[in-house]
Formats: structure tokens, sequence, C-alpha cells
């Protein structure tokens, strides 16, 4: 998340040089290379993350499952007792 913070905020990680272009590039270059680090970091996290929501709609599946067995048992309780008859009659 501190990757994320660092991109969105675009704050450098070491202070630019102020001599040559050459070492100006070089400092780029650094700073590119961070950031690519810091995006592959956030593609492994949104990796984690899909796989850690694939499982909990297998999980919400498996629980509709459930309920939906309850249900057609409670369906089959009160069938069964509307043919018990009423003691009033």
């Amino acid at each position: 998340m501190a990757a994320l913070q660092n991109l969105l905020l675009l704050e450098p990680s070491s202070t630019p040089p102020s001599s040559t272009p050459e070492s100006m590039m070089e400092h780029i270059l650094r700073e590119v290379m961070a950031v690519g680090r810091q995006l592959e970091g956030m593609d492994t996290m949104i990796s984690d993350l899909t796989a850690e929501t694939k499982s909990i709609c297998v999980d919400i599946a498996g629980f509709q499952d459930r309920v939906e067995g309850v249900e057609l048992r409670l369906t089959a309780v009160e069938e069964c007792l509307n043919t018990i008859p009423d003691r009033d009659q």
C-alpha cells in the first residue's frame, strides 16, 4: 500500500543530482525502475485480491446452496404439517 501512496504522491525516492545531464538521466532511470518495482508489487496485490474474491464467491455460492437446502427442508416440513388434520375438526 505504501508503494501505491508513493506512486500517487509522485514523491522521488532520492534527491536528484544537480550536476550533469548524465547523472540526471541516471537518477531518472533509477526513479523509473523504482516505479516499475512498485507496479510489480501492486500487480501481485491485485492478483492476491482477485484470488481472494474468487474464494469469497465460492463461499457465497456454497452458502446459497445450504440456504436452498434449508428452504427445501422447511417446505417439506410445512407440507407434512399441512397433512395433519386440525384437532378442532
